[in-house]
């Protein structure tokens, strides 16, 4: 069981952070840049570090890139529908723009 949970945020992390062209394209268009480097397979100590290395509004816009893309991942895995790296990046500004409203 433990073998399994690390492949799955082995998995999860490389699906996230792929050098696949429409993930990056996601990264590259909303201006993300990595606070240095970490190589660790658990996401938990992965995001835990990025928490710590990202200020206020980069983490919430890191953090909502991260469900937003997960989301469009599995929708396309379970509904057959995809994203294109433009409508997940208007979906992203769309909603923290929402956020900033409240």
């Amino acid at each position: 069981m433990i073998h399994e949970s690390a492949q799955w945020n082995h998995s999860l992390v490389r699906d996230l952070f792929s050098v696949d062209e429409a993930t990056l394209s996601v990264w590259n268009r909303l201006l993300i840049s990595w606070p240095g480097t970490y190589n660790a397979i658990d996401i938990v100590s992965w995001l835990g570090y990025l928490c710590h290395a990202t200020n206020g509004d980069g983490l919430v816009l890191i953090l909502t890139a991260i469900w937003a893309i997960w989301w469009a991942r599995n929708w396309h895995y379970h509904e057959g529908f995809g994203s294109t790296p433009t409508e997940l990046v208007y979906f992203i500004r769309f909603y923290l723009g929402g956020l900033s409203v409240l």
